[in-house]
């Protein structure tokens, strides 16, 4: 018979030896799936598969959205459209307002050194009443008259609005901005002005009949 004390580290060892096989069956035995995951999984991997068999579209939210930007409106390209022609009417007042605001800056500019050519080569688009009054006040030399030192004056027009209108006469008023110096008062002071004038058609060439400044 063995002495107890040879039964102790006996025990333990045998202890030992079944713990050892337990965890090497446990290790080897394989793992099982939970069947829900399974089959949801196989459900997923289904009906991508129907998808792409089908050549069904993926949901919008899947779907790169290209957005085209035209940059420029390509309608002009199109040389059977109708081009809107204006009337004779609307050609003729179109003419006059641009003439009237040709005459009116050349007109309304001159100063004490530069003389007063520009103001005489408009003498063939006046009437003979207009040239007449014209040339007398071209005479008197009106931009010494306004100063003796020095006189300028500058006329630009912003807008000719048309009155009253006629196959013959017209009557249309400018707005106008000027800018006047007169030493040795004041130099480079600006203001608005506008111009009443009338003009009449003679053989077929419109002419101006008189200018007045409000």
């Amino acid at each position: 018979m063995f002495p107890k004390k040879f039964f102790i580290p006996i025990i333990t060892l045998f202890a030992l030896i079944l713990i050892l096989v337990a965890i090497l069956i446990l290790a080897s035995k394989p793992q099982t799936i939970s069947p829900t995951i399974e089959q949801s999984n196989n459900r997923a991997m289904r009906e991508k598969i129907e998808l792409k068999d089908q050549n069904v579209e993926q949901p919008a939210s899947d779907v790169e959205e290209k957005v085209v930007i035209k940059e420029f409106d390509d309608s002009f390209l199109d040389i059977d459209a109708k081009t809107a022609v204006p009337s004779k009417d609307e050609a003729d007042k179109a003419e006059l307002q641009l003439f009237i605001r040709n005459f009116l800056e050349d007109f309304g500019s001159f100063s004490f050194n530069g003389g007063y050519d520009h103001i005489e080569d408009l003498y063939d688009k006046m009437t003979v009443e207009f040239r007449a009054y014209v040339e007398g006040w071209l005479v008197q030399d009106p931009a010494r008259q306004l100063s003796q030192e020095f006189y300028s004056i500058q006329t630009m027009v912003s807008e000719v609005k048309i009155d009253e209108f006629a196959s013959t006469k017209a009557k249309l008023i400018a707005d106008t901005a000027r800018i006047e110096t007169k030493a040795p008062e004041y130099y480079g002071k600006r203001f608005v002005e506008q111009a009443e004038v009338n003009a009449e058609k003679i053989d077929g060439e419109w002419k101006v009949d008189g200018v007045y400044w409000k």
